[in-house]
């Protein structure tokens, strides 16, 4: 165990393992994995720098093969969680979120990232994703993890560790003192945001709570699993990384050696607890503070709440499909998303603010399925998908054969406004994960097909198909209550289609 002072870098004690003694060997300095304890520095810390993402971004906790299906991770308890917020997936410490996320930003953007936190990693082995579960080709030590934790609990700035502050000779002359070296690593709002996250792992919930005393606590537990027959379900190591506003400590238990008779079964609930017993111990007399949030910091604003109403139902007299959800109320704009048959991922429709929209696109004989995504207009948050319906387009000589179409056709929608309301309908922004493109170069401008009603055909058929109601996908759009991943769950596009 190690413990820095946040303020200026100064190692306040250290202990080299259970039996140590003086100059003996110190595991402080040992450098073993560090599990998920590293998920802040690999993956979400990485995220909040970038200025893309806030606690409240929506992350993928689906089951997915990564890197062409080379790289499968699962979660601890084999469940999925679907559609996430990112303060759900620190405080639970999910696995597939972070490799996702950190598929999404970029593996180079994660090792630049704990570089800056003083955590070189290797160029050539650690170019993976399995860094975001703290999976290291030479491991960190706990001096390393509680050295990068500082910046997160210092506003971004981190201090030079250092045990000694002067030396003098036998006649008391200063030899030597420690010159103070501090950087701003990383951002101000990205620390804040980083100790939010960390904070809720420890609160009724989280993975940390053992850690909890009477102080503002933030950190972040984290194990590494063992691979040897018959025992796999105990651990190599167990952490717990964490901080108060005075100091930050990290905690790493193990063996030397890990074989089929020296490993751990505690978990780390441990560490966790060792941590709360030292700091609560070690701090106790001094005046307790609070975490402060940086000058011009505002704090992250939640997300919309999600639709469960999404409904969508063919109309033949129009040749169209009316899609339907309940209003989220002011602030907040929705993007209406729709995958065919021969689409290899959704693609956006078009942005409404109202809560109506007719899609005069579809095909003769196709199947489409839809989802929206609420965004909040002040912040362009976005809230999690609704739930997903799908349409049965029938057999129609007045529409184009679906079969003989592009897979990609130009969408043709209109948001259908009640009258007086007036509003016309936004250009598209990106969805959660994608990365933005260029705005459409057509908007509601008359014969574009945006923002007018649809004509009806001027070939009906003779015989016009019943009404087609909408198939839940997902039965009742609620997530199964066993953390499975929804059957006819869609991933986010990672592009969008431009409106023509």
């Amino acid at each position: 165990m190690v413990i820095i002072d946040n303020k200026t870098g100064g190692l306040m004690a250290m202990i080299g393992g259970r039996d140590y003694q003086s100059k003996g060997f110190s595991r402080v300095y040992s450098k073993r994995q560090p599990g998920s304890s590293f998920k802040p520095i690999a993956a979400y810390g990485p995220a909040l720098e970038s200025g893309n993402y806030t606690p409240y971004s929506i992350m993928d906790d689906s089951q997915t093969s990564f890197g062409n299906g080379t790289y499968s991770p699962r979660n601890y308890d084999r469940t999925t969680h679907g559609q996430v917020p990112m303060f759900e997936a620190v405080k639970k410490s999910y696995n597939l979120a972070p490799v996702w996320l950190l598929d999404q930003i970029g593996v180079r953007t994660g090792i630049k990232f704990a570089s800056k936190l003083g955590i070189t990693l290797n160029e050539t082995k650690d170019v993976n994703l399995a860094i975001a579960l703290g999976g290291l080709t030479d491991g960190v030590s706990p001096l390393q993890m509680a050295s990068a934790y500082t910046a997160f609990a210092n506003q971004g700035i981190q201090n030079k560790s250092h045990a000694i502050l002067r030396i003098t000779d036998a006649q008391n002359k200063e030899i030597a003192v420690y010159k103070p070296e501090k950087k701003q690593v990383i951002q101000p709002k990205t620390a804040y945001y980083m100790t939010l996250l960390l904070q809720g792992v420890v609160e009724p919930g989280g993975t940390g709570t053992k850690a909890k005393f009477n102080r503002p606590v933030a950190g972040k537990t984290g194990t590494t699993g063992l691979d040897i027959k018959g025992i796999e379900k105990y651990d190599r190591d167990v952490w717990f990384v964490g901080y108060t506003p005075e100091w930050t400590a990290a905690v790493w238990e193990g063996f030397d050696k890990v074989d089929a008779k020296h490993y751990v079964t505690i978990g780390s609930g441990s560490p966790s607890l060792i941590f709360k017993e030292v700091m609560s111990k070690a701090l106790d007399g001094r005046p307790a503070a609070n975490f402060a949030k940086p000058d011009g910091v505002a704090e992250p604003t939640a997300p919309p709440t999600g639709i469960s109403d999404l409904t969508a139902t063919y109309t033949p007299e129009t040749k169209s499909v009316k899609l339907n959800w309940s209003s989220l109320g002011d602030k907040v704009n929705y993007q209406l998303f729709r995958k065919g048959t021969k689409d290899s991922e959704p693609r956006m429709l078009v942005q409404s603010v109202i809560t109506e929209v007719n899609d005069t696109s579809v095909s003769s004989g196709e199947t489409y399925q839809y989802y929206v995504v609420p965004i909040q207009t002040d912040s362009n948050t976005p809230g999690a998908k609704s739930n997903q319906v799908s349409v049965d387009i029938p057999k129609d000589d007045a529409l184009l054969d679906g079969s003989k179409v592009s897979p990609s056709p130009s969408p043709l929608v209109s948001p259908s406004a009640s009258p007086g309301n007036g509003k016309d309908q936004q250009s598209p922004s990106p969805s959660p994960g994608t990365k933005p493109t260029s705005s459409p170069t057509s908007s509601s401008k008359p014969g574009s097909g945006i923002g007018e009603s649809p004509s009806p055909s001027s070939s009906p058929s003779p015989n016009p198909s019943p009404t087609t109601s909408a198939k839940p996908v997902d039965g009742s759009g609620e997530k199964p209550k066993d953390g499975s991943q929804d059957p006819g769950q869609i991933i986010a596009p990672g592009t969008i289609q431009k409106l023509q």
